[in-house]
């Protein structure tokens, strides 16, 4: 429907910027940049994420296990099921993938006006279909982090601040109660061995609170690092040229295209 030179060249250009695109933006400096943009807003988020990563792999599995057995609608559902909170860093990398890359704004013109807000809507959902398998790389990534750090200091596999708050909270509190018994810390662990200890509600707040600043940080981190591998192995080059030729095809025939991308679910 929309075929001509003017898309011609307009592709032509969009492939040809790839690798400079992936290099700005998911190169080790760019991506350093995109994170730490987002760290404030993402904060209270990306643990929230973190701790999905469990429920999304499970309903991945029981949509695998659905088709399997002939529910294949059902098992489509359940494995496409984005049940992750969108983020800041999302958005932001919407709003470059958009204006700089796909140059969506220049792309409209050749749209018919009665046609666009069809093609919005398609190109919308190409562009959520590509930032979901670029968010469970990282979310994965991350939860894997997560649950190495929750078991190497804690000595419990679980990534979630609400869980891993608890336990922090009240490993300082017993302790706390130790070293300040009466008789010494060897009769206090004797003693609370037995008997427990209490702990205080404001410090499981507080130990809550620490761990969503701690696995923030563990998730920017290993955000930070991931970006650059797919890039130096080509996976963000591959998954970018499969969503231009999602975008062209959508705009020359008006396809409902949808992207399937690989992700580590």
């Amino acid at each position: 429907m929309n075929a001509g030179p003017a898309i011609d060249a307009h592709f032509a250009s969009v492939r040809a910027d790839i690798p400079a695109f992936c290099a700005r933006y998911f190169g080790l400096g760019g991506s350093a940049l995109l994170h730490s943009r987002s760290f404030a807003s993402d904060i209270f988020l990306s643990p929230i994420n973190l701790f999905l990563v469990g429920p999304r792999l499970a309903l991945h599995l029981t949509g695998l296990v659905l088709a399997r057995i002939g529910l294949r609608r059902a098992g489509k559902l359940l494995v496409a099921l984005d049940i992750s909170v969108p983020t800041t860093l999302r958005r932001r990398i919407r709003d470059v993938l958009a204006a700089e890359l796909l140059q969506l704004d220049s792309l409209e013109q050749s749209i018919p006006e009665e046609e666009r807000l069809r093609w919005r809507a398609r190109i919308g959902r190409l562009v959520g279909d590509y930032l979901e398998a670029r968010d469970a790389v990282a979310e994965f990534a991350a939860g894997l982090a997560a649950l190495t750090f929750g078991f190497l200091v804690l000595d419990r596999l679980t990534p979630g601040a609400i869980s891993l708050g608890p336990i922090l909270a009240s490993g300082y509190a017993h302790d706390e109660a130790v070293n300040s018994f009466w008789l010494g810390p060897w009769a206090g662990e004797a003693w609370y061995g037995l008997v427990g200890v209490d702990t205080p509600i404001a410090w499981i707040v507080l130990g809550i609170a620490l761990m969503i600043v701690v696995l923030s940080l563990i998730a920017t981190i290993i955000g930070v690092v991931v970006d650059p591998i797919q890039t130096w192995t080509g996976i963000h080059k591959r998954r970018l040229h499969r969503l231009v030729d999602g975008v062209e095809r959508a705009t020359r025939d008006a396809a409902d295209v949808r992207l399937s991308l690989k992700d580590p679910y």
